[in-house]
């Protein structure tokens, strides 16, 4: 059959005569050869419709298949291929009937025919499987040649023919088609269409039943299958110039719709723009098989605007024009005055409307309005859709007010995410300025705000910081929770600012808190990092000697953040005195002068006090708090001190019964030490003491210890602490050497001198201001021995020279 099987109509029937031949002719059996050779002939129909109908011309292969069944029988006879022996408006179909089927005297006889000719359509039982496609394509605007074939299958049923008779067979499209009609409605612009979609209320494509029940064949639905979409891709097409219009032809199954249901329609091009157009039915309409049913499509839509999008409306009217997307329909020729922008183009008509499209989610959807009019009160309804005609409603707000306020409105209602379609819609009650107009991108709902830094060790009080919201939908319903420990208040003020406080920072380490910023609504939240910074507060020194000839002494403070108080604390029976005792903030040092008109010793110093400076009210409340210990110098020089420290050289241990001199002390000041060492255990002062022992068996030597360095410049005087583990057996003797240790003289009133179980000061003078001097400790040799070692402690040495 020829490819251009549909004439264009807007009604159109496709019909076929068959006419039985006389089983003499002898025709040629082609399928089966012992079967009864028979001759069919088919026709157009006769009868046309007024808009000229489908004609239908054969060519010499075609072929169909041919059943009959005794009249009010189900079982058919099938006669398979019957093939057209030349090619026509009426040709004749030769094929041979089914042996033993042929008709017989008495019956009358029901005839079915199908083309094209399916060898796997073996009885027409209802069960036959008729594909119509969901996806298709058409070559070039106008052309039909797509529909030819089994894109339209054409059936045919004639009952109760005389076993004589000559059956006459009208054959039927078994689908209906839709010509969409496209007109390029762009106003100086071509288009190239690509393809056109339909999306009906019921199955149209996919596979169905041939029911041959009635007296017409018909397809029925398959449980499960079948779609209501049908897209026709078109190749080869071309420009299609500004008013033009293309057909596009779509075979759908044929159906009745009911009134109220809805057919969309997309149109594909170039611009890579849908145009999209559903319609409601007001009525039930039945889609015939056979006929064709015209629909009309105006591609008027342009490129999406990209989002975000937005428009000032310094440019009034003017400023809709040539905008991507957006087309306006209603609003007046005319702007308002310069001097309303940006409210100039003029909304005057009852309404009127905005359309814009996008190409992607819209968030949220702004605009300002300036009302012109007087009392009457209007309103703008935001509503969006998926589809460009079905729209929901977003959002209404009103426009009141006395005449000339300024509305400005933003939806905080969520549009769907599969619409692309915004509309403004104006109801007036008095004419308004329109002006800006803004849709942004959808996104997740947001905080943004920025950390604080550097915030004072001082801390801050009432101090602010601000935030933006993006994406809410709902009202800006952000609340502010500080952490409580470091930031201890902040509240959202006003929109868009935080108040907060933070508690000041005593250490010299930086200190992290938190603001959480948090909107239940939009389910989001914030944290704003406060940085808080550390200070270092200092003293120049942590003692403070008067000197023995003056009653004052200076040192420093420094305090940058904070102001600071001194609180004197005076030793029994001495007198101290501080000024200032009290100072502010400040980078640079403060200086503090104390005073002391306290006589000096001879050879210690006197502790007069202390200063504790802190930056609270309670010292303990300041972990940073400074104690400066106040002294009034001795009058005596200390030539040289040993505590045995770890910081003079001397290393702590625990063996004590060392024959081999153990030496220790910085360079220049070593000491011998035998049957002993520095030890923390009994110690009397600082980290570490020395200790001697002397042991009852196997060894009978005494421990001591020996300077191996003189002390120069003429010392007076020599005082050191000192205790025994047992006042009756160990005794304590002390020898002096001014001859770099070559001999020995024991000092007098310290030979085998008895001390106390508790550490006590000893002291005793030099005399002759030697030049060299260096001394000897040892467990006299008065000492007794027994099972348990005997011990003696010494610490603190000092040599003094007098003034």
């Amino acid at each position: 059959m020829k490819k251009n099987l549909f004439i264009l109509s807007a009604i159109a029937v496709a019909a076929a005569a068959l006419v039985s031949c006389n089983k003499e002719q002898g025709i040629k059996n082609e399928v089966e050869p012992e079967g009864v050779p028979f001759e069919i002939v088919a026709g157009t129909v006769e009868t046309k419709t007024v808009n000229d109908g489908v004609h239908t011309t054969w060519l010499a292969t075609d072929k169909i298949n041919l059943f009959h069944a005794v009249h009010g029988e189900t079982t058919y006879n099938d006669n398979n291929a019957f093939t057209a022996t030349a090619a026509g408006a009426t040709v004749s179909f030769s094929g041979t009937l089914k042996a033993g089927s042929e008709p017989t005297s008495g019956n009358t006889y029901d005839w079915f025919a199908l083309y094209p000719y399916d060898d796997a359509f073996d009885k027409p039982d209802g069960t036959y499987p008729v594909t119509i496609t969901s996806s298709m394509y058409q070559t070039g605007y106008n052309n039909t040649e797509h529909l030819a074939g089994n894109r339209s299958k054409l059936a045919g049923k004639v009952e109760s023919v005389a076993y004589d008779g000559k059956p006459s067979i009208t054959m039927h499209n078994l689908s209906s088609v839709v010509k969409v009609n496209v007109k390029n409605a762009l106003a100086e612009k071509s288009i190239i269409i690509k393809s056109v979609e339909i999306t009906a209320p019921n199955k149209i494509t996919g596979k169905f039943n041939l029911d041959i029940t009635g007296a017409t064949p018909v397809l029925s639905e398959i449980a499960e299958q079948g779609s209501t979409k049908v897209t026709l891709n078109v190749n080869s097409g071309t420009e299609l110039a500004v008013n033009g219009i293309a057909s596009f032809y779509i075979p759908i199954r044929p159906f009745t719709a009911a009134a109220g249901s809805t057919f969309t329609i997309v149109v594909t091009t170039n611009r890579g723009v849908d145009t999209i157009v559903s319609s409601a039915l007001g009525e039930p309409f039945e889609f015939q098989a056979g006929k064709i049913h015209n629909m009309s499509v105006d591609y008027d839509v342009d490129s999406p605007a990209t989002l975000p999008f937005s428009i000032s409306g310094e440019d009034g009217k003017a400023g809709y024009v040539g905008v991507t997307g957006l087309k306006v329909t209603g609003v007046s020729s005319s702007d308002y005055a310069a001097g309303n922008s940006p409210y100039l183009a003029k909304w005057d008509t009852d309404g009127a409307t905005l359309d814009l499209y996008v190409n992607s989610r819209p968030g949220i959807v702004s605009f300002g309005v300036k009302k012109a009019g007087g009392a009457d009160n209007s309103s703008f309804k935001v509503s969006s859709s998926a589809d460009g005609v079905n729209y929901s409603d977003v959002q209404t707000f009103a426009i009141e007010g006395a005449q000339y306020t300024i509305v400005n409105c933003v939806t905080s209602n969520e549009i769907p995410s599969t619409h692309r379609f915004i509309r403004l819609t104006f109801t007036k009650g008095s004419n308004i300025g329109f002006g800006p107009f803004s849709v942004s991108a959808y996104g997740a709902p947001a905080i943004s705000a920025s950390d604080i830094t550097g915030v004072s060790p001082a801390g801050v009080t009432d101090a602010t910081t601000t935030y933006s919201i993006s994406n809410f939908v709902g009202a800006d319903d952000v609340t502010a929770t500080p952490d409580g420990t470091y930031v201890t208040d902040a509240t959202v003020s006003s929109a868009g600012t935080v108040t907060y406080t933070v508690a000041p920072n005593y250490t010299t380490t930086a200190k992290n808190g938190t603001i959480t910023l948090n909107s239940a609504s939009n389910s989001t939240s914030k944290v704003i990092n406060v940085t808080q910074l550390g200070e270092i507060f200092s003293v120049s020194e942590t003692t403070v000697y008067v000197p023995k000839d003056a009653t004052t002494a200076t040192f420093t403070v420094t305090s940058a953040s904070f102001d600071w108080d001194a609180s004197v604390n005076v030793a029994s029976e001495k007198n101290l005195s501080a000024d200032p005792e009290s100072g502010t903030k400040n980078a640079s040092a403060r200086t503090i002068t104390v005073t002391s008109t306290t006589d000096s010793a001879e050879e210690d110093d006197i502790v007069l006090g202390a200063i504790v400076i802190a930056r609270t009210a309670d010292p303990s409340d300041d972990p940073q708090k400074k104690t400066i210990t106040v002294k009034k110098a001795p009058l005596a020089t200390v030539l040289y001190s040993c505590g045995f420290e770890s910081s003079e050289g001397f290393t702590a241990g625990s063996t004590y019964n060392n024959s081999t001199p153990l030496v220790a002390g910085n360079t220049g000041y070593k000491w011998s030490i035998v049957y002993g060492t520095p030890t923390t255990t009994n110690k009397i002062t600082g980290d570490n003491s020395l200790q001697m022992r002397h042991y009852n068996s196997p060894d009978t030597n005494f421990g001591y210890a020996e300077m191996q360095f003189d002390v120069t410049g003429g010392p007076t005087k020599v005082s050191f602490n000192a205790l025994v583990n047992n006042v009756t057996r160990v005794k304590l003797t002390v020898e002096y050497s001014t001859d770099e240790g070559s001999s020995w003289a024991i000092v007098t009133g310290f030979e085998n001198k008895t001390l106390t179980t508790s550490a006590a000061a000893y002291n005793f003078s030099v005399a002759g201001s030697p030049a060299k001097y260096r001394l000897r400790f040892s467990i006299g040799s008065g000492s007794t021995r027994n099972s348990t070692a005997g011990r003696l402690t010494i610490d603190d040495i000092k040599f003094l020279k007098s003034e």
